[in-house]
């Protein structure tokens, strides 16, 4: 017991120690702006995969296409990969599971949705990362995952307030502020203001 209890431990503490050098690892080799780019448009290159499997998964319960996903399906142990849940598939792409990929789909979204801008290629910024962001949205829907469907919850919120806040800060420097004053002077006194000259006026 004492044996299993020291392993579990080693286990953890090398997935910890992995987990720091890998953000060491990637923050060396992005240093330069051009790998940087080249790591957003493979994370673009990666939701579009994801997304095609897990259409391509979706499909298998109206055509039999399941054995372009069984040569990427290599793992030894059991996947759920034929669920039904409301009358419908499970789509769990090559995943083990629907949680896992509706997961994976959902980090790929929330990554594409704060690093889009980021993105210095015209076409891939407004084209494809978009499209990907909708399929990766779709294939979260069809994962029937209560997981995920929160976590797209507490992503829009974040989203929303976001978008919010930004329109917040620079509504100035838009020329939209909350109050605008009026050209021209305030006050503007009548050429005749009418009435009578009294009798001291004038001495």
């Amino acid at each position: 017991m004492q044996l299993l209890e020291r392993l579990e431990r080693l286990k953890l503490g090398d997935r910890l120690t992995i987990s720091v050098l890998g953000v060491f690892a990637f923050a060396r080799i992005l240093r330069s702006r051009g790998d940087r780019q080249h790591a957003l448009k493979a994370m673009v290159f990666g939701g579009a995969v994801t997304g095609f499997t897990g259409m391509l998964d979706f499909a298998t319960q109206f055509v039999p296409i399941s054995f372009l996903l069984d040569p990427l399906r290599t793992a030894t142990y059991s996947m759920a990969t034929n669920v039904e849940v409301l009358g419908g598939k499970r789509v769990v792409g090559l995943m083990p599971e629907a949680s896992s990929f509706g997961g994976l789909c959902l980090g790929l979204v929330s990554a594409l949705i704060f690093y889009r801008r980021a993105i210095a290629d015209v076409r891939v910024r407004n084209l494809y990362a978009p499209l990907v962001i909708g399929l990766l949205l779709i294939c979260c829907w069809l994962a029937k995952s209560s997981g995920t469907y929160l976590g797209l919850s507490v992503l829009a919120l974040v989203v929303g307030a976001g978008a919010g806040g930004y329109k917040l800060a620079v509504r100035d420097v838009s020329g939209a502020p909350v109050v605008r004053a009026l050209e021209g002077p305030m006050r503007v006194a009548p050429t005749d203001p009418g009435g009578e000259i009294a009798a001291h006026m004038g001495l």
